[in-house]
């Protein structure tokens, strides 16, 4: 029964409503309840850093394919994970701006994404699998396994995408079909360049 109230995020509401059922007292409830938003936003800090960890890796491994310039990686560890971090900031800045911080098309932008990268893993996984199925007596296990996280992780992802799609999902699907674009763009370039 969380409603929208003025003043209050909605996990606050939910996880005070959840509080209050275990009647423990109000100084005891406000603790608890200071407790989960301040582990809730040690979570969303970790997260939202830990773009700057894998990014610039990712960036480096993209760009030894030929996927991004290969300015990416041609440097020596320290710059290029400084060009990533750059990269990164960049495009946040660039998001930000363009969405106006809107959080409700941020947070579609991130959760298709999310849920995209995600399906594109699990299926990767049950490639894997299968490939090697020979190799390995507990192949079945770990392809079942594979299979259906690859079933919730695409699930999560059309639904998502349905439910959203009016209120900034359209956006996500031509943002990331655009990024895609840029990388296929820019590995047919190195590719034309290695036969030149």
């Amino acid at each position: 029964q969380a409603h929208a109230t003025e003043g209050q995020t909605l996990n606050a509401v939910v996880f005070d409503a959840i509080i209050q059922q275990w009647h423990v007292g109000p100084s005891a409830s406000h603790a608890m309840l200071l407790l989960t938003l301040l582990l809730e936003g040690g979570v969303l800090l970790v997260a939202a850093n830990s773009i700057f960890i894998f990014a610039p890796s990712l960036l480096g491994h993209m760009a030894s394919d030929s996927w991004l310039p290969h300015q990416f990686r041609n440097l020596s560890s320290k710059l290029v994970r400084h060009n990533g971090i750059l990269f990164v900031g960049v495009c946040a800045v660039l998001i930000l701006t363009w969405t106006k911080g809107k959080v409700d098309v941020l947070l579609v932008l991130f959760s298709i994404n999310v849920f995209l990268s995600l399906a594109l893993t699990k299926l990767g996984l049950c490639r894997h699998w299968w490939r090697t199925r020979n190799g390995s007596t507990a192949w079945p296990i770990r392809f079942s396994l594979a299979m259906t996280a690859f079933g919730i992780t695409a699930g999560i992802l059309v639904v998502t995408l349905v439910e959203k799609f009016t209120v900034g999902g359209w956006v996500t699907v031509c943002l990331t079909a655009f990024v895609i674009s840029l990388c296929v763009t820019i590995k047919r370039h190195y590719r034309w360049v290695t036969e030149r």
